[in-house]
């Protein structure tokens, strides 16, 4: 039997991490001593609970962690949901619009 997979709920999740070693970039860019990736979990009304992450790559670029997780939780997320998941190509032209 089969069925389709409909997304039903986004969850984005800021996390800060300490890392083990700072390490220092330069005497203009400073030194990092935290990671602070933006998880995602995407819900599916099946169940099934898909994980990805995005990384800032601060401080190479003008994005935060805050506009970054806005982003996601207020455009980006609500554009797919009850898409299926497994349609990768539709999911990326409508993030994309």
């Amino acid at each position: 039997m089969w069925c389709i997979v409909r997304i039903q709920e986004i969850e984005v999740i800021h996390v800060k991490v300490l890392l083990k070693k700072a390490y220092k970039l330069s005497k203009v860019l400073g030194t990092i001593k935290y990671a602070e990736p933006i998880i995602i979990r995407i819900h599916t009304d099946k169940g099934i609970i898909g994980i990805g992450e995005t990384d800032l790559l601060a401080p190479f670029t003008e994005e935060t962690p805050e506009t970054v997780k806005s982003v996601l939780e207020n455009y980006l997320g609500p554009r797919i949901i009850g898409m299926n998941p497994m349609n990768i190509v539709r999911i990326h032209k409508e993030m994309d619009k």
